[in-house]
């Protein structure tokens, strides 16, 4: 005879599956506004915004389905639920401002209040969890992961006052699903190294890092306020495309030389208090800072992504200012970490293979 094993949670896995479902409500809110969205015609703009919608939909499910089958609940999951269902509340509020034709001051109100009332639900079930998955670091990264992304949705539709802007939220969707990828594929002990309060951080790493926050902001605000007063021209769908193999082929390349050093901090120093060692795996065979050489490239195809050639501008200085870091950041680990000048002469080029 057959038996059934019924799978009994605890109040804590209720309490996160229970919290997921609502946050996939909001969701399914905005597939049932499909019909009136699309009308009697279906243009790229609304397209986009069912894709989102759709998008959001299967995050929430996968992650609801996942904790109701998951025994044991680790923090790259606690990770990954948290940012999906950030992905949910901010789907259903953007539907139903489209459809219902909300000013942009009322919809960024909606959009704003029901992401942080989500992020308070998920950080309120990360203390549900206690023990060995709460762990601070890893919570503190998760913050400054979803405030960055939160902070440029807002900054991006605010400057470009208005909500339907289609580039924008393909823009925004990849961020979306890039942040998810690497939350399911880094080591947790790198996630909690990038998201700690660092000691003996290089000074002049810190004065890039502040300087580099102008054209970041710049490069989101400018590409907004270009789309609202037209200063570029309307691009070739191909710019488009090409902006999308930019960013993703560097992305991907930035995500890669994570995955292959578990040192890949976030701050220039000698991580002593983790036995800093060389990696020379992955991408780090081809070059010896594959990592900025894909932010560089995934920061120079935003502008094309959002159809800002103005945009550029402030990209470029980002990517001059991290080949400054390269070069400082190069000479620190040859100075400094054993074993570094080894694997300079094995790997010979900093950036560009062939070229520096």
């Amino acid at each position: 005879m057959g038996y059934m094993v019924r799978f009994k949670p605890d109040r804590k896995q209720i309490s996160l599956w229970l919290i997921s479902i609502i946050l996939c409500i909001v969701s399914f809110e905005g597939i049932l506004s499909f019909p009136r969205l699309i009308g009697p015609s279906l243009t790229l703009s609304k397209s986009l915004v069912c894709l989102a919608q759709v998008t959001y939909v299967i995050f929430g499910v996968f992650i609801v389905v996942g904790l109701w089958k998951s025994l044991n609940i680790t923090p790259k999951i606690i990770i990954g639920w948290g940012i999906a269902s950030m992905g949910a509340a901010l789907g259903g509020p953007f539907a139903y401002s489209t459809v219902h034709s909300l000013s942009l001051p009322t919809a960024v109100f909606i959009i704003l209040g029901i992401s942080l009332i989500t992020f308070g639900l998920f950080l309120f079930s990360l203390k549900l969890l206690g023990g060995d998955n709460y762990n601070n670091d890893i919570v503190r990264r998760l913050i400054q992961v979803v405030s960055l992304l939160l902070f440029t949705t807002l900054a991006l539709f605010i400057s470009a006052g208005t909500v339907y802007y289609a580039w924008g939220w393909v823009y925004v969707i990849l961020y979306l699903v890039y942040i998810v990828i690497n939350a399911s594929l880094l080591p947790e002990e790198l996630i909690a190294e990038r998201g700690k309060s660092k000691d003996n951080v290089k000074r002049w790493d810190k004065v890039i890092n502040i300087i580099n926050i102008i054209p970041g902001v710049g490069l989101i605000v400018l590409s907004g306020l270009d789309f609202r007063y037209k200063w570029t021209p309307e691009v070739s769908i191909y710019l488009h495309i090409t902006g999308l193999i930019l960013y993703l082929s560097g992305s991907i390349m930035f995500s890669w030389s994570m995955v292959s050093n578990k040192f890949f901090s976030t701050s220039v120093r000698i991580q002593i208090d983790r036995d800093h060692k060389v990696e020379n795996r992955g991408p780090y065979k081809f070059v010896r800072h594959p990592g900025y050489a894909g932010f560089i490239i995934s920061t120079l195809g935003v502008p094309f992504v959002l159809g800002s050639l103005w945009a550029l501008i402030p990209a470029i200085i980002t990517g001059i200012l991290f080949i400054i870091r390269t070069k400082l950041e190069d000479k620190t680990l040859l100075n400094e970490l054993p074993g570094y000048k080894d694997f300079s002469e094995e790997t010979k080029f900093k950036l560009i293979p062939g070229i520096w």
